[in-house]
Formats: structure tokens, C-alpha cells, sequence
């Protein structure tokens, strides 16, 4: 049974390995000539060492897209690999052939999930341990933020967790489905979703971010918003954190409370007197910026500044150090649903399929 379910997979997968074959040696090839360039750059001087710096960064671009495939890849394996597993047979009625032939339901499901998660784990954490290897002098030299949303889920181990997981969810579409087609929407759209989910609601919380206050400052994007109860100040952006994820900042006091609308129009008088340009629609609610020069632009300083005798920004974020702590973590999220949405075929195939 267990050649037979690689016989139904080969195609797929011997595509999936020769391109993973091919994106291997460009990453050997390139990771190497990377690792020189960053070797010199480490012992150059002056202006080569601009240079060398620059011909890093360039060569990480050419070759990005490769990243792009770890955040693509597990949705792709899950829709291509895992909704027609099952849903293929019980559309075309083929299992009662081989549940006919004394192959009890158990063996065959385990069998077909067996050989797709191994070759779905090889070749995700194929591709994720060799482009983490290939990022490591893009890394040190700080042209990637590796716990950086856009960075994170393209290293270690959380790709091979995301791939088991679109893989189950797949088969467990198809299997209650029982149709190819819907199974590898369902799958798309679930697997996007709960990685949306995951990304911006769950992983800033995994662990409790680290805080740190900065004095508020005109270099930072600072705005003014008016809604229907007055005036708010907001920033808009955050200072710089090296190797740091920043996953939200506020305006407080020293209490932890945020600027009063009567504060505001006291330290703000001056910019909220001038004709600034807000949102289009005339006296609605509206967003003051700086201005760009002249005396909107001192005004806008001296708001800021008026700001700061109370008011501080407070920053939080998720430093470097927990990169891997938050990779085992949200790998093992997955990997449970991986293993609950297992279990739902388990149940699905042997109790509900007749």
C-alpha cells in the first residue's frame, strides 16, 4: 500500500524535488560567492568597503524570490498535494477498490498521509535550512531583520510546520468534501487565513513584548487626529530598534495615559489654528501631519515640544534573542493543528465514509 500511495505521488513529487534540486545549487552557488563577499567586507577598508556592501545587497535581491517560495510553498503543497489525496479516490469511487482487496481503511489513509508528510517535510525543510544557511551574511551585516514579519516565516523551522499543516488541512477537505476542486479552494483560503491570523493577532502575543520609552520627536511621524469627541495626538511611526520587531507604540504620561483632548488643543494651538490640509470632505474628521517648511513647520515643532513635558512615547517589540523561541512555538502551533485536523480525517474516513 505504501508503494502504491508513492506511485500516485511520484509525479508531483519528482516535479517538487528536481525544482528543488535546481533552487539547492543556485543557493550553494550564490551562498558561497555571499559568504566571500562578506568575508572581505569584513576585512576591507574605505570606500571597498561600500562597495562590497552594495554588491551584497544586490545579490540578495536577484535571488528573494526563493525566500517568496517558503511563504508560498506550504499553501501551494497543501492545495496540489493534500486536497486531491483522498478527495481524488472518493470522487472517482477508486478506494472501495482497494478497501476491497482486504486493505483496511486505517492502512490506507496512513499510508497516503504517511508518504506526503515525509516528502512534504524533506522538501520544505530542505529549501528553509538552505536559504537560512544562505541568509546568514545578509543577516550579521543587518540587511535583514529575521524576526521581521516579512522575514520570519521564510526561516528555520516554521516553513516545514506550515507545509504539514496545509497538507492536513488539504486531506481533511478533501476527505469531508469529497469533491477536488473545493477541497483545494477550502484549502487555499483556510490555510491564508489562519497564517493572516497567526501572523498579525497571535505572534505579537506568543511571548509578552519587551517595552522602551523614547522621548517624543519630530522625526518620528507624529499626527494630530480630530474625530468626534476633539483633537488626539498619535505617532504615526517609531524610532529605529537594530534586529528588532515592533509590534505597536503609544503616546503616554507617566501614569500610562494617553494625551487629553484639552492638553492637546493647549499644546497644539498654534498648528491646530492653521489652515492644514486634513482629509478631503471639509470639517470631518481629519489628520494633521508636519508640515513641510516655514511657520506651519515651527509650529508643528513646538507642539511636539509642548508635547513632551507630559507625554512620552512608549515602544514595544520582540527583540532579536526570541527568534527562535517564537520559531518553536508557532511551529508547534501548527504542527498541533496539523495533528487535530489528522485526526478529524482519521475519524471522518472510518466512522462517516460508507
Amino acid at each position: 500500500m505504501t508503494w502504491m500511495s508513492w506511485r500516485q505521488l511520484r509525479t508531483g513529487a519528482i516535479g517538487t524535488l528536481v525544482l528543488l534540486g535546481v533552487l539547492l545549487v543556485v543557493l550553494a552557488i550564490t551562498g558561497v560567492n555571499l559568504s566571500h563577499i562578506y568575508s572581505d567586507y569584513r576585512s576591507c577598508s574605505g570606500l571597498a568597503c561600500t562597495s562590497d556592501l552594495a554588491h551584497l545587497s544586490r545579490s540578495y535581491h536577484n535571488i528573494k524570490l526563493i525566500g517568496v517560495l517558503l511563504i508560498l510553498g506550504p499553501a501551494i503543497l497543501g492545495v496540489f498535494w493534500g486536497a486531491p489525496l483522498v478527495a481524488r479516490e472518493l470522487e472517482s469511487g477508486t478506494y472501495r477498490l482497494a478497501w476491497s482487496q482486504g486493505v483496511s481503511r486505517n492502512r490506507w489513509l496512513t499510508s497516503k498521509l504517511a508518504v506526503s508528510a515525509l516528502a512534504t517535510a524533506v522538501a520544505a525543510g530542505a529549501l528553509a535550512f538552505a536559504f537560512s544557511w544562505w541568509s546568514i551574511p545578509l543577516d550579521r551585516l543587518g540587511l535583514n531583520n529575521r524576526i521581521d514579519p516579512a522575514n520570519f516565516a521564510e526561516r528555520g523551522v516554521v516553513p516545514v510546520a506550515y507545509a504539514l499543516f496545509a497538507l492536513a488541512l488539504g486531506v481533511a477537505a478533501g476527505a469531508m468534501l469529497r469533491r477536488t476542486l473545493p477541497a483545494m479552494a477550502v484549502t487555499l483560503v483556510g490555510f491564508t487565513g489562519v497564517r493572516m491570523l497567526t501572523q498579525y493577532l497571535l505572534r505579537p502575543h506568543l511571548i509578552s513584548p519587551k517595552q522602551r520609552s523614547f522621548p517624543l520627536s519630530d522625526k518620528v511621524g507624529i499626527g494630530i487626529e480630530r474625530n468626534s469627541s476633539g483633537w488626539h495626538f498619535n505617532v504615526n511611526g517609531s524610532p529605529s530598534l537594530h534586529d528588532a520587531w515592533v509590534t505597536g507604540s503609544k503616546v503616554v504620561d507617566a501614569n500610562g495615559h494617553g494625551p487629553t483632548t484639552a492638553f492637546v488643543n493647549q499644546a497644539c494651538h498654534g498648528v491646530l489654528s492653521l489652515s492644514l490640509p486634513g482629509r478631503p470632505g471639509g470639517p470631518g474628521p481629519g489628520l494633521h501631519r508636519a508640515p513641510a517648511d516655514g511657520t506651519g513647520m515651527d509650529a508643528f515643532r513646538q507642539c511636539v515640544s509642548n508635547m513632551a513635558t507630559r507625554y512620552h512615547e512608549v515602544v514595544s517589540y520582540q527583540p532579536a534573542s526570541r527568534f527562535w523561541e517564537l520559531q518553536w512555538l508557532e511551529a508547534a502551533i501548527f504542527v498541533g493543528l496539523a495533528a487535530l485536523l489528522v485526526a478529524s480525517t482519521v475519524y471522518w474516513v472510518r466512522r462517516r465514509l460508507v
